[in-house]
């Protein structure tokens, strides 16, 4: 899709095409996470197919703890749409939250930055979306996952 627009709109996309350097180690490289990451391919040894909620409950995150993605067609029809804006955000949490563990493993995140993302992540849920289903559910797995890096 990227080069589609990129021809579409004849926007420079040198980065991304780049195949001067390392064949290995550019954008396009499916299994480089040099300049991007797919993280259910990397988690899922890039081809395994395991899904988000399985991760997230084998690493001790939230994960799906009310709508799953096949109710989303029947709560459309419904008209539930705020109950799917809220299934997506989460989606969005889990893996903000699966992604800076990932980081922080590889040591690209020090203690101190994982510690503080995770208590900003808390506050800012607590905060600013005080009115979400899954704001304590998050916020609680923030803290708890703060307290395992302290301990």
């Amino acid at each position: 899709v990227l080069v589609l627009r990129a021809l579409k709109y004849n926007l420079k996309a040198a980065t991304y095409l780049d195949t001067q350097s390392d064949k290995w180690n550019n954008y396009k490289t499916r299994f480089s996470e040099l300049k991007h990451c797919d993280l259910l391919e990397s988690l899922g040894s890039n081809g395994r197919g395991i899904k988000l909620d399985t991760l997230c409950s084998m690493v001790g995150l939230p994960g799906k703890y009310d709508v799953h993605g096949d109710e989303v067609m029947k709560l459309f029809y419904e008209n539930e749409l705020e109950k799917i804006h809220e299934y997506c955000e989460s989606d969005v949490l889990n893996t903000y939250m699966l992604f800076l563990k990932y980081e922080f493993i590889k040591a690209n995140v020090s203690e101190e930055d994982y510690i503080d993302f995770l208590s900003y992540m808390r506050d800012f849920l607590r905060v600013k979306k005080s009115d979400r289903s899954y704001t304590e559910v998050f916020a609680k797995a923030c803290e708890s996952e703060i307290s395992k890096v302290r301990s």
